[in-house]
């Protein structure tokens, strides 16, 4: 797997290459989706959350400008541990909050001190997981707010105009988005992926 020069996800321990440390099945994502504005996800990690901080390559990360991690990636051994060795290798980071439920059973405050430690530039979630963190001090809160668009620094951005026909892998792709070239970016490629059944490539 070639890892973007610019952005890279990491998630549950870069699956492709925990099956290759590893061995085993990589993961499987179904998502179910109702007239593009509801969905429901069955997940199969495989072998991605038991990778390791030792079986890291810092070669992986040779070029990139970005790391951006789920916090499902930060609230499961042993991939925990791998996801805060990669955090180190890259000049930047970005965390997404992911889930109210992983977040409170990881536990909230946690957590908090978890992204205290790490230190991300910019920290995106949804309305209900940026509530239940509160504020987050030194770094970038972008808040998902799905078809009323963002809401970044105070300000609110509408999302551009689409045809929903499947959510899947819009804020995957509005985070993608965002890092490489901002907000516009962000909202461009979010309509773009709803705009597609199945998470857009």
């Amino acid at each position: 797997m070639k890892l973007h020069p610019i952005v890279v996800f990491l998630l549950d321990g870069l699956a492709d290459r925990a099956h290759e440390a590893l061995g085993g099945r990589t993961g499987v994502v179904v998502s179910l989706s109702e007239r593009g504005t509801a969905r429901s996800m069955l997940t199969d990690r495989g072998v991605g959350p038991q990778l390791a901080a030792s079986a890291l390559d810092p070669r992986w990360f040779d070029e990139c400008s970005w790391l951006h991690l789920p916090a499902y990636s930060l609230v499961a051994a042993p991939v925990a541990g791998a996801a805060v060795a990669a955090a180190a290798l890259a000049p930047r980071l970005s965390v997404d909050l992911s889930s109210t439920a992983a977040l409170r059973g990881y536990g909230i405050g946690r957590f908090r001190a978890l992204l205290g430690r790490l230190r991300p530039a910019v920290v995106l979630g949804t309305e209900a997981e940026a509530a239940a963190v509160g504020d987050l001090p030194d770094c970038e809160l972008v808040v998902k707010l799905g078809p009323a668009g963002v809401r970044a620094g105070g300000q609110v951005y509408p999302a551009i105009a689409t045809r929903p026909v499947d959510s899947t892998g819009a804020g995957d792709a509005f985070a993608a988005g965002y890092l490489l070239g901002g907000i516009s970016l962000g909202l461009r490629a979010a309509a773009r992926a709803v705009a597609r059944m199945g998470a857009m490539p």
